[in-house]
């Protein structure tokens, strides 16, 4: 786990949330259009191959990016130390920045004590 994964957690999130939709509406027009005329009389079909194709490369990216939520998720559950917990937390779930961090936690320290608590952590685990 880096730093870097933990901060794009919340891109992860959207990503994956914009796949659902696009899951949701790829099947939508993939159901609406049979039985229609244009079905019919197979002038849909190229259009009909091509959401289908879409479909399974979103089902696909969804599958990734669940993926490295899951694991996100495991390596700070798996955290024992309540403060590198709490710092992972702020930076993956929060998105919070390093200064935002540092105002949030109550122990005296800059940006840098944080940042460098955490990559420590993640060098030794």
């Amino acid at each position: 786990m880096t730093d870097k994964e933990l901060k794009q957690y919340q891109v992860y999130l959207k990503a994956a949330e914009k796949r659902h939709e696009e899951i949701e509406t790829l099947q939508r027009k993939i159901t609406a259009s049979y039985g229609t005329a244009e079905h019919l009389f197979g002038i849909t079909d190229i259009y009909l191959e091509c959401i289908k194709r879409r479909l399974v490369e979103a089902k696909k990216e969804l599958a990734e990016y669940d993926s490295k939520i899951k694991s996100i998720d495991e390596y700070i559950r798996g955290i024992k130390n309540k403060e590198i917990k709490m710092i992972a937390s702020f930076r993956a779930y929060d998105g919070m920045s390093w200064t935002e961090i540092a105002a949030s936690i109550d122990k005296p320290g800059d940006r840098t004590t944080y940042s460098k608590k955490l990559n420590n952590y993640i060098k030794e685990h």
